[in-house]
């Protein structure tokens, strides 16, 4: 019995203490936790087990209507993380000062991850303390926070064999390895030479991998020349790599690898040739200046030069001027001789490489000797952008045949000739009145030159209404360059259908409603298009009022009343009277509204109105003829009265004389 009343005791003072310990270690219903990761507020990073100074970032939300006054947590971490600076698992203290009520605010703590630490997901508990902006109590609270180890993405690029000789085409592999712990995905690469005089012939360009696991690789295959000057020196090659990383957020890097070009060696004659700029841009005649030297120790005599370009259907060069055999004479030991050349670059080898090959013969005292030498030649990518800039007008007015100029600006560095244009819109219910296409013999850079054509536009068509429609002029360009090349371009114009609003007067008057005057009036609007928010006020003339009234959306051919009460009569210099009780007062609206696309407009309105009859004059009328009928009566009375006596008086005589 005693050990039940015991058990009974502990339990209601178990009972009786849980409130008092719930303001301590209660959950915070004022605060939610939305997310956890390391990285920035802006930026979430990959980490690692290993990792040290990490910055782990915890975004809350103030769910309560009120704002804090201040916000602090400490983060009580799992095993095998540790505060960066204090080397505990609990963390230093971090204050955000006033979150506001039902926005995010962040807690930020640096974090030490074990090298032990497994991938995957941890929670740790946040303590919190808050106060509220209108309150001097401190809450007290926790919450429990999900953040994840994601592991790193990390790409290891080599190329192999990493040594070539010159004047030969190489075959190397180019391997991309994922040496981290989280999947890269997406990947794509880019590859280009930077080095003059290193041609990639086959692998440059885009490449499109995939995803890589941790541990696995992808080969690409590329065939590689050097040219002989690049002898004993360092070539570079550029791989531009795209990914996603384990937030599926785009990572962009860029990485440099370089093959080393054995040296020539040995001794005597040694020719070698290369070109000033072997960088050339599609559909122009470019210069190529190409060297031949002389890298040996001894003279080399009666050197013939001897090129062979690309042959193809549609060769990527084509020899303008200048000879493809020379005889340059003898060359010293570190002579250089040049020789010109005007080439034409063909727009399909855009962004791509080209070898040169080149026969040097030369004769020294053991005869007479040929070596094969190699140029390589790269043309660069044909910008996108277009050569001419075309724009016009923004809008035309729907139910009517509009004047629209179309303008066209030379943007293209070069003077071009021979220019058709041909504007077509792109829906059915647009049509252009007269030529729709034109033709301009030239125009000079930067020069521009306009167009007039008529539209017409209806402002109903089969699917309704065509006022604040959108839609599309298509200008077909043709138009030759300077390196006679015949382009074509395609240009949107984009315009828009805009509305006429028309407001007028139908009917106005001024009425009176017992000691009040109203001006009544109609709206009407003689558009095509609504004008929205629409607004009457009085701003001049001999009536006065301070109040607006607002009418809405006032749509064509559909009139509206407006009535403003009317606060006094000054009377002006346009005041007429006709008569005592007719008189005219000379009224100004102002009418405001907005159009289709929010576009503030407005109408100034004016015209004279009548003034209504006063009560009292329309009462005095009535008085007047009530008299005037009195006054009939009673004379008509008087003197029926005054017969009536006579002809009594008359009779007596008459009687008495009897």
């Amino acid at each position: 019995m005693k050990r039940t009343s015991t058990i009974i005791i502990i339990l209601l003072i178990g009972v009786l203490l849980i409130p008092l310990l719930q303001p301590i270690y209660a959950k915070a219903p004022e605060v939610l936790v939305s997310d956890a990761w390391f990285g920035e507020i802006d930026k979430r990073m990959e980490v690692a087990p290993g990792d040290h100074g990490v910055q782990l970032v915890v975004r809350l939300v103030n769910a309560w209507n009120k704002t804090f006054r201040y916000a602090e947590g400490k983060l009580y971490l799992p095993e095998g993380f540790t505060d960066s600076v204090t080397g505990n698992s609990v963390t230093r203290s971090y204050v955000v000062q006033s979150p506001k009520a039902g926005s995010y605010f962040y807690l930020k703590f640096l974090v030490d991850i074990g090298e032990d630490v497994k991938i995957g997901e941890y929670m740790a508990k946040l303590w919190m303390r808050y106060v509220f902006w209108d309150e001097e109590n401190v809450e007290n609270a926790y919450v429990y926070v999900k953040f994840r180890v994601t592991g790193k993405s990390e790409l290891r690029f080599s190329i192999n064999p990493e040594e070539i000789r010159s004047d030969e085409a190489k075959d190397l592999t180019l391997k991309i390895e994922n040496t981290g712990s989280a999947r890269a995905s997406s990947i794509t690469l880019r590859i280009d030479s930077i080095t003059n005089g290193l041609a990639i012939i086959s692998g440059q360009g885009t490449h499109i991998i995939g995803d890589l696991e941790p541990g696995e690789s992808e080969e690409i295959s590329l065939k590689i020349l050097a040219e002989s000057f690049l002898a004993d020196r360092l070539g570079s090659i550029r791989v531009s790599v795209t990914y996603l990383d384990s937030y599926g957020q785009i990572v962009e890097d860029e990485r440099i690898l370089s093959v080393k070009i054995s040296p020539l060696g040995g001794v005597g004659v040694v020719l070698d040739t290369y070109l000033k700029d072997p960088i050339l841009k599609p559909s122009k005649i470019a210069d190529l200046t190409m060297v031949v030297a002389n890298r040996g120790t001894e003279v080399a005599k009666s050197v013939d030069v001897s090129i062979s370009l690309p042959e193809s259907a549609y060769p990527p060069i084509t020899l303008v001027s200048g000879a493809m055999a020379s005889k340059i004479g003898d060359l010293k030991p570190g002579e250089e001789k040049e020789l010109e050349l005007k080439v034409f670059v063909n727009q399909l080898a855009a962004g791509k490489s080209f070898t040169i090959p080149v026969s040097l013969s030369y004769a020294d005292d053991e005869g007479r000797h040929v070596v094969k030498r190699f140029l390589t030649i790269t043309v660069v990518e044909e910008s996108r952008r277009k050569r001419l800039s075309i724009y016009c007008d923004e809008y035309v007015r729907g139910g009517l045949i509009e004047e629209i100029e179309v303008r066209i600006k030379n943007i293209a560095g070069e003077d071009l000739r021979d220019l058709t244009l041909t504007l077509t819109p792109e829906v059915n219910w647009v049509t252009l009145l007269g030529p729709t296409t034109w033709h301009i013999d030239s125009i000079k850079n930067g020069e521009e030159k306009s167009l007039k054509l008529k539209m017409y536009v209806p402002s109903e068509a089969s699917a309704g209404s065509t006022i604040g429609e959108p839609f599309n002029l298509r200008v077909d360009a043709s138009f030759e360059d300077s390196a006679g090349l015949v382009r074509n371009e395609v240009h949107e114009l984009g315009m828009y259908v805009k509305g006429i609003i028309d407001v007028k007067l139908q009917d106005i008057s001024l009425e009176r409603l017992g000691k009040d005057l109203f001006l009544v009036g109609r709206l009407l609007n003689e558009g095509t298009e609504t004008a929205s928010y629409t607004r009457v006020k009085i701003v001049g003339g001999d009536l006065k009022s301070g109040m607006v009234s607002y009418l809405g959306d006032l749509n064509p051919n559909a009139p509206l009343l407006f009535n403003i009460p009317i606060e006094h009569v000054v009377p002006g210099n346009y005041r007429s009277r006709m008569g005592k009780s007719n008189v005219s007062c000379y009224v100004v609206l102002n009418v405001t509204y907005m159009d289709s696309l929010r576009n503030k407009g407005s109408t100034i309105l004016k015209t004279y109105v009548k003034m209504p009859v006063v009560e009292s004059e329309a009462r005095q009328s009535p008085q007047l003829i009530g008299l005037r009928e009195i006054l009939i009566i009673a004379v008509i009375s008087i003197a029926v009265i005054i017969s009536a006596i006579y002809l009594l008086r008359r009779r007596a005589k008459a009687g008495e004389t009897a």
